[in-house]
């Protein structure tokens, strides 16, 4: 009950309207109403512990987070203002609506409009799409985008890259790693059948991991995140502030209490740190960015590892000026798709 209850009052996008029976000085019954007293004043919404900021049910919970609660307290006479209850037959339904007038539903029954010109929320990947669409990028990646050996069909590279992220996941750095028999077990838990060549490379990609001083970093961090999920509020030279979705390959905290960004791929990198700036750029300032808005810091270092045929780490050095442009990309991008979804 406890749990429909939960997801019932946590799908609301915009409003949520809860209607009990309930009076102060009555006794509170069932499940729903007393676990809302149990955090809430019902007489006026004020979470309970701290009125004003509600501290003590979230630490360090944003003020305008706290949702806006209004307690409508104002009751309808049932004897009086409740017409009589009436029988219907079910053979009679289809004349009576027949017979009925239209009337519009009120105002607070209808879905609220969809306003695209502040559209809120967005994701990582959709974001570099349209920063991929620049001219300048078009131009750059139309030049190498078929260089290189015999490249991968698409549903290839999604399972290596699937499979090889999902190694590095769950490898236990202060462990002793046997790197194939780890991507075999994986490959048993995915629902298609990996191709043979797959499996030696994904093998060969976490074999170049495992050997490499890297692990040992991973071993001796003093906290270690992976696969970390994030919700970025984002306000960059916007109007309307919008919330950017993403999530970090590995996050680890050193024993300096620094914190350190890495990113796996599993494609070969451009050349030079320049080249792999420019094209991994608008998608490490987020990441870097959220890890401001998680930890209060900006990461020591930030980090590209290559899990390619040779193994590879590139380092990014964000100066200011730098940080600024992709900003200002990634603000472009937003307001690219604020205006492109009127259309």
């Amino acid at each position: 009950s406890t749990r429909l209850f939960y997801v019932a009052t946590t799908r609301a996008a915009d409003r949520l309207i809860l209607s009990a029976c309930y009076q102060p000085g009555n006794k509170i019954s069932g499940p729903w109403l007393k676990l809302l007293d149990s955090r809430f004043h019902l007489d006026t919404g004020l979470p309970k512990g701290d009125s004003l900021l509600g501290q003590s049910a979230q630490p360090g919970i944003q003020r305008q987070r706290i949702p806006e609660i209004a307690v409508i307290s104002d009751c309808l006479d049932e004897k009086s203002s409740l017409s009589p209850k009436r029988s219907i037959r079910l053979s009679d339904w289809n004349s009576l609506l027949d017979e009925a007038t239209p009337i519009a539903p009120p105002p607070i029954a209808l879905p609220l409009p969809d306003n695209l010109t502040v559209r809120e929320r967005f994701s990582v990947s959709e974001l570099e799409e349209i920063d991929e669409e620049s001219p300048e990028k078009t131009s750059r990646n139309s030049k190498s985008r078929f260089a290189g050996a015999k490249a991968l069909s698409t549903t290839e590279s999604i399972l290596l890259v699937n499979l090889v992220h999902a190694a590095v996941e769950n490898i236990n750095p202060a462990q002793p790693i046997d790197s194939e028999k780890m991507i075999l077990h994986l490959c048993s838990q995915f629902e298609k059948d990996i191709p043979e060549n797959l499996k030696q490379m994904a093998i060969t990609r976490l074999l170049h991991f495992t050997n490499s001083p890297l692990l040992d970093e991973l071993a001796q961090a003093k906290r270690l995140f992976r696969e970390t999920e994030f919700l970025l509020r984002f306000e960059h030279q916007l109007e309307q502030p919008a919330l950017i979705a993403g999530t970090v390959d590995c996050l680890l905290q050193d024993q300096n209490d620094h914190w350190h960004l890495i990113d796996y791929k599993t494609g070969t990198l451009p050349e030079s740190p320049q080249a792999v700036m420019e094209k991994y750029g608008l998608q490490m300032t987020l990441y870097a960015i959220a890890i401001k808005q998680l930890t209060a810091d900006f990461p020591k270092s930030i980090r590209i590892v290559q899990l390619a045929k040779t193994f590879r780490i590139v380092q990014l050095d964000f100066s200011p000026e730098i940080l600024n442009r992709f900003k200002k990309k990634i603000a472009d991008a937003i307001s690219h798709l604020r205006t492109t979804g009127l259309q």
